[in-house]
């Protein structure tokens, strides 16, 4: 128990938190191209959704649980050795995954916007954290997207923590079942599979819908609809089939809070760097990590917490009127409450509006810094195209090396080889994937 609690605490106080502020930070500082940082918000957040909802609510009780509470054939009993061991491997496993994972981010990303002040020689000064935060916590709107994040998230994370106590109590089929602990789990990976659809299609639909209808009215809009689908569930919260029509409708409302609340920050954070001359990410994204670290332990406590206070018994066969009365709260009521607060933090978050301006304040600053420097001044989209043109240079240099090293090691002609890629070049630019097209 010691162990656990150590590595626990280490885990979730130190490392996680470690990379899931500079993991974050990176949509805003990869570029301040708008169209481009929507996207990117959009896919950085899809990740952490079908992770959520394809891992947490699928693999897991589907492919992984029987493998984590092994059975004794001969007894029927839970197998507790065979299981821990089962439990290690997986975590092993899991670890070397992130692994890799963060080992390509760090290698295939690039902090563009951090760039800047390096290719235009601006002497970097070094604020003080407490310069930071006077500036932030001074701003209304800095204010408006950390509070609808705290809230927005709690409700999200107390609904999925408690998702799996509402399909082992609340439902007939599974109470009156043979085995009540599979008949939850088929539920359970039934009801994440259904709820996670719309999240699948959100990942292709989020960006167009907030470029049509603007960010700020694209979740406003979308959680007031999960406030009125989130009511269907009610027409009878013992029916798994009225409950998965509630959870879909809910699931559809949130798609651009989901996927578009990075850029929505993102803008902030470009506005203060408008209004105060430098960048205040570090400070900001070290809370909002704070936020989506602290509220995954917060939310189990919440849960927890309710249960008990309801008086929640595992060893029984059904819960009292009270216990499920606390489920249903827990996984029904308290996120269509949150959606109700989140759209009060977001009513008054006018960013949108000085984009442009805040952009031209940012060249401003820059311009100004640069000839304060006795350097040359450079329009940005002149200098990104020499960047991206001297990049390409060199990019394709070290592909006709490469070629060439393949070629002179397997035997093949180099001239057949080339006439083969830039087939397939000429195929790709005449058939551009979705990405391609999302980004025009």
């Amino acid at each position: 128990m010691i162990f656990i609690a150590l590595t626990y605490n280490f885990y979730y106080a130190i490392a996680y938190p470690c990379y899931y502020t500079a993991h974050s930070s990176m949509v805003s500082l990869s570029t301040r191209n708008a169209n481009q940082r929507g996207l990117l918000a959009t896919l950085s957040n899809a990740g952490m959704v079908a992770a959520a909802g394809v891992g947490a609510s699928i693999v897991v009780p589907v492919l992984l649980q029987p493998l984590m509470f092994v059975t004794d054939a001969a007894t029927g009993t839970l197998n507790i050795a065979a299981s821990y061991n089962n439990w290690r491997i997986i975590s092993i496993i899991l670890a070397l995954v992130t692994a890799v994972g963060i080992l390509l981010e760090y290698l295939f990303t690039r902090e563009r916007i951090t760039e800047e002040s390096a290719s235009l020689n601006i002497k970097k000064e070094t604020i003080p954290s407490s310069k930071h935060m006077a500036v932030c916590t001074r701003e209304p709107l800095w204010w408006m997207v950390i509070l609808f994040i705290l809230v927005f998230q709690t409700g999200q994370l107390v609904k999925n923590t408690s998702m799996s106590y509402y399909v082992r109590w609340m439902f007939e089929s599974v109470t009156g079942a043979a085995n009540p602990e599979a008949a939850s789990g088929a539920l359970m990976s039934t009801l994440g599979l259904i709820g996670g659809l719309p999240s699948a299609v959100g990942m292709v639909i989020a960006w167009p819908l907030a470029s049509k209808l603007g960010k700020k009215r694209a979740i406003v809009l979308g959680l007031a609809f999960s406030m009125i689908g989130g009511l269907v569930a009610f027409l009878d919260i013992h029916n798994f089939t009225i409950v998965c029509v509630g959870v879909i409708l809910k699931a559809i409302g949130i798609i651009p809070a989901q996927y578009i609340m990075l850029a929505v920050l993102s803008d902030v954070l470009d506005h203060l760097e408008a209004k105060n001359g430098f960048r205040s990410d570090g400070f900001t994204m070290s809370i909002y990590g704070a936020i989506m670290v602290g509220l995954l332990g917060l939310a189990i406590g919440i849960v927890n917490g309710l249960l008990s206070a309801s008086g929640y018994d595992a060893t029984l066969v059904r819960q009292s009127s009270g216990t499920e009365g606390m489920i249903t709260f827990a996984y029904l009521i308290l996120d269509v409450i949150t959606f109700g607060v989140s759209i009060l933090c977001m009513f008054r978050m006018n960013v949108e509006k000085y984009v442009k301006e805040d952009h031209e304040a940012i060249l401003a600053h820059q311009k100004a810094a640069v000839l304060a420097e006795g350097g040359e001044w450079i329009e940005p989209e002149v200098r990104e195209r020499m960047e991206q043109e001297k990049a390409e240079r060199e990019a394709e240099a070290a592909r006709i090396a490469d070629l060439k090293a393949l070629c002179a090691q397997k035997g093949l002609k180099f001239e057949e080889e080339e006439r083969k890629y830039q087939e397939k070049l000429a195929y790709k630019k005449a058939h551009p994937g979705l990405i391609d097209k999302l980004l025009g």
